[in-house]
């Protein structure tokens, strides 16, 4: 199978979190292609369970779409940030709940067609209650759920966010 070939690349935008690369290739074809890539430096996500049917979400607003929306805990990767710390560190800050078990169950690129972001996805048992440490810029209020609940939500769209989506499905599937 034959290969693009990079030609030029140059960072068009540089932020705190991501950078957005422009990169010009040479199909097989001969023909140029311009493509663009967010590099982020990966997340983590965490399913938080009280117990064998209930679970943690946060209701959050993202103003990226303007919309308020459920989710599981989650967060960006620090520089150097080993992902089950930050699956910690997460846990604690949105949900005000510490994990005494937390295991890695899968890790999953959000959008590979433009985006570098992979997500380590770990499930939280054995919570207990500890203070909820928010960032300044988060407004996040965390609510208790039925598993099944939560799956319901699924279904009828009122869980939109793709790593609480497959967070759920994990657990769905480990019942």
């Amino acid at each position: 199978m034959a290969s693009k070939k990079s030609l030029v690349r140059r960072t068009l935008y540089a932020g705190k979190k991501l950078r957005l690369v422009g990169e010009l290739f040479r199909l097989p074809s001969g023909k140029k292609h311009l493509h663009e890539t967010i590099h982020h430096p990966g997340s983590c996500a965490v399913v938080p369970l009280l117990s064998r049917n209930r679970i943690v979400l946060i209701h959050q607003k993202r103003p990226s779409i303007r919309k308020w929306l459920w989710e599981i805990p989650a967060g960006t990767l620090e520089r150097g940030e080993n992902p089950r710390r930050c699956a910690a560190r997460e846990l604690v800050e949105e949900t005000g709940y510490r994990a005494k078990q937390l295991k890695k169950i899968a890790a999953f690129y959000t959008s590979p067609g433009f985006c570098t972001e992979i997500v380590h996805l770990y499930v939280a048992r054995n919570l207990s209650s500890v203070t909820q440490k928010l960032e300044e810029d988060e407004a996040i209020q965390p609510r208790i759920f039925p598993i099944q609940k939560a799956l319901q939500m699924v279904k009828k769209g009122a869980i939109r966010d793709a790593k609480t989506i497959v967070g759920l499905c994990f657990i769905y599937n480990s019942l």
